[in-house]
């Protein structure tokens, strides 16, 4: 199969093989609707966390993996329900206090909603490539990468709102 686009985690890595291959199986432009397959074949660098450009659905179809997420917590130490919603000051730094991480396995026939400001890694895989399909809506977000220094939240922009990514 040609996958439609290669994603690496930085391109001076040592291991430069993709971590991600997408194939676009449909989309609907008009309502900058799609549906893609996505080939995860291998964990993301440690500390590498990412963002997603748009709300989506993923369904697992094969082998799965595990998701580190961040969760950053209140000052009074309680998960703060909003975080997400109000993720970065200006500076970059995550106003909720320090970066929780939880860790959560996707197997076959697991179905997820990912938000825009939904900030992960792919920490491993659970048997070989894990294959799964994105039903994603119209692209609302920039993209973000980054991950925790000194236990705050320190993401960069990658990407401007592109709709055809």
């Amino acid at each position: 199969m040609k996958w439609d686009r290669l994603i690496w985690n930085k391109p001076d890595e040592e291991d430069s093989s993709p971590v991600l291959a997408i194939k676009h199986l449909f989309h609907w432009e008009r309502f900058g609707f799609r549906i893609d397959l996505h080939k995860i074949m291998r964990a993301d660098a440690e500390n590498m966390f990412h963002s997603h450009p748009a709300i989506a659905w993923r369904v697992i179809l094969w082998g799965g993996y595990v998701e580190e997420v961040l969760e950053p917590l209140t000052t009074t130490g309680r998960l703060n329900r909003d975080w997400q919603r109000n993720m970065y000051l200006r500076d970059g730094r995550c106003p909720c206090g320090i970066a929780h991480k939880v860790l959560k396995s996707w197997l076959p026939g697991d179905v997820g909603r990912v938000e825009p400001e939904f900030i992960h890694r792919i920490d491993r895989l659970i048997k070989g490539p894990s294959y799964s399909l994105w039903f994603r809506f119209r692209c609302t977000h920039d993209i973000y990468v980054g991950g925790v220094v000194d236990g705050q939240v320190q993401m960069n922009e990658l990407s401007h709102v592109v709709e055809d990514q």
